[in-house]
């Protein structure tokens, strides 16, 4: 039974998985576009640039989600699966999911995998704004605040 458990585990894990590198993928996208939208005339368009901060919004609850669920479902298959994975032959290696490697190499690996993903989510927004912020000087910085 705990095998069943662990497969439905493991499949929703690998669909969430891909899943969240589509939704990456077209953020990526999605803001690309957008960002060259707005730079691709003279002047820049600023109600483009103000519209990628607000875009990112939809795409970072999705990775968050994700991510929340990914987290939550490994945690389930190794702390209240993983007693019941080892039962076999004895002297059998580890499966992968109960192994020492992956927990030894997971905690460095998730900690860069989670600030690549900052970075694509939040690299569109800050130059977004960061152009804005340069474009708007001769305006007036009020003008910029108020979003006008």
């Amino acid at each position: 039974m705990s095998i069943t458990f662990f497969n439905a585990a493991r499949a929703e894990i690998c669909s969430r998985l891909q899943l969240r590198d589509q939704t990456l993928l077209a953020w990526v996208t999605a803001g690309g576009v957008a960002l060259g939208f707005a730079l691709k005339d003279k002047p820049i368009n600023i109600d483009v640039l103000k519209f990628i901060p607000i875009l990112a919004l939809p795409f970072s609850v999705a990775l968050f989600r994700h991510n929340f669920i990914i987290t939550h479902i490994g945690d389930f298959i190794h702390h209240e699966l993983n007693d019941f994975l080892g039962v076999g032959t004895e002297g059998a290696p580890l499966h992968w999911d109960t192994s020492k490697t992956l927990h030894r190499i997971a905690l460095n690996f998730l900690v860069l995998e989670a600030l690549v993903h900052m970075v694509f989510l939040a690299a569109y927004p800050l130059s977004a704004c960061g152009i804005c912020f340069a474009a708007c000087r001769g305006i007036g910085r009020a003008y910029f605040r108020i979003g006008g």
